[in-house]
């Protein structure tokens, strides 16, 4: 049987909506009704405090509080191999129950940092970054996926150098440091 967890929490300090859409297996006759309320209302704390861990470290960081002001996230189940995503429709970043409590193999800031960076490279000119990530890491650059995905991974090291890029590249601390000021310079670029 599963226990279905459909709630909605709010974060005040940028106007976040969390909607929590899980799906638990669980024994119906393990749990009394108030144990199964108890441990609906301790996985949403979790993923709360995950969530607000990472907006603090973002708000640490020196990437502009435009991208996370009223942000919407969507918490959920998502398939074994997908972390996160970003919508491009309708702006909404969908991340991993289990990921945004640090319980996958991603630190759940950093995942957060990777899916702003896809919600910024909407909005920003990209070109010469792109094509600087490309030149850097010798990416060719036909493999545009790859680019956005690396730019993504920067934008997640700015905020928690606790990550790993999604692909294999070479990046020595110096060229990663380098790389990340050329992505904080195509953000705030006029």
């Amino acid at each position: 049987m599963n226990k279905n967890i459909k709630k909605t929490i709010f974060l005040p300090k940028h106007n976040n909506n969390v909607l929590v859409d899980v799906s638990i297996p669980i024994e119906r006759n393990i749990l009394s009704p108030s144990d199964d309320e108890g441990m609906a209302n301790c996985l949403c704390n979790q993923y709360k405090n995950g969530l607000k861990e990472a907006l603090n470290q973002y708000d640490n960081s020196p990437l502009p509080k435009k991208y996370i002001d009223g942000q919407d996230f969507i918490v959920t189940i998502l398939p074994r191999e997908i972390l996160g995503g970003f919508s491009y429709i309708d702006d909404k970043i969908y991340v991993d129950a289990d990921a945004i409590s640090n319980i996958r193999r991603i630190n759940a800031t950093f995942l957060i940092g990777h899916e702003i960076g896809y919600k910024i490279s909407k909005y920003i000119y990209t070109k010469d970054i792109y094509d600087e990530i490309s030149r850097l890491f010798y990416i060719s650059s036909s493999k545009k996926e790859v680019i956005k995905k690396t730019f993504s991974d920067l934008v997640g090291f700015i905020i928690s150098d606790n990550g790993t890029f999604s692909y294999p590249i070479d990046a020595d601390s110096e060229k990663k440091e380098y790389a990340k000021k050329k992505v904080l310079e195509s953000i705030y670029r006029l």
